[in-house]
């Protein structure tokens, strides 16, 4: 179900990047229901939200120690890319 999860953010960001230019370069999520019923576990997107969702300070889930090697909350996931953008002189990259 993971891989179907990432699919659908990688879907999102490219429809967004089509419609507007530089497309979504900050944090949001995609709230969905999984669907009861064949076919099993298929997502069902009611909202986006265009923000960090919830306290950015929670570590609630793994995916930043996948990214980082560490358990990493939002906040200071965002505090860390701005560091690196910053270093590679990228800071454009980042930021509108």
């Amino acid at each position: 179900m993971l891989e179907r999860a990432y699919e659908l953010g990688e879907r999102f960001v490219a429809a967004v990047k089509q419609e507007y230019d530089p497309g979504i370069i900050g944090p949001f999520a995609l709230q969905c229901a999984i669907k009861n019923g064949p076919p099993s576990k298929e997502f069902v997107c009611f909202d986006v939200s265009l923000r960090v969702p919830g306290s950015p300070g929670i570590t609630a889930t793994p995916y930043s120690s996948y990214l980082w090697g560490e358990p990493v909350s939002i906040g200071r996931r965002i505090a860390k890319e701005v560091k690196l953008a910053i270093a590679e002189q990228a800071l454009d990259k980042i930021v509108t």
